[in-house]
């Protein structure tokens, strides 16, 4: 049997960035272990995102704070009706200027226009 991971500083919180858990000297032997759920790029999470809500969440760690979630990603958010099955891919908005966002599972689009917040994540207005 294999030894216990160690634990973690408890300021990381549920969701934590890599480069955040090596600030407060977590080993990146540890952020590799078992225990922790990769669901983005950079970011670890103690338990498996299990809803829309929970991975939006994770995925935010890593995203510059004007980010919003939009298309086809905000409507099941807010769940509304899709008339077409959705491929897969997040997609993002970031306000026009800024850089459109790059990342493996994510679909970037730029463009301003009214926000809300839904169960604690931001997303486009219908």
């Amino acid at each position: 049997m294999g030894r216990r991971p160690t634990p973690l500083p408890e300021q990381l919180g549920a969701v934590f960035t890599v480069s955040r858990a090596l600030e407060f000297g977590v080993g990146a032997d540890r952020l590799i272990r078992p225990d922790l759920h990769r669901p983005a790029h950079g970011v670890r999470t103690g338990a498996a995102p299990a809803t829309l809500v929970e991975q939006l969440r994770s995925l935010a760690a890593v995203l510059p704070p004007t980010t919003v979630y939009s298309h086809a990603t905000a409507a099941q958010l807010l769940r509304l009706p899709l008339l077409h099955p959705v491929p897969p891919g997040i997609h993002v908005r970031t306000p026009p200027g800024s850089p459109r966002i790059v990342r493996a599972g994510v679909i970037g689009h730029r463009g301003s226009g009214a926000e809300l917040v839904v169960h604690g994540v931001r997303c486009t207005d219908p």
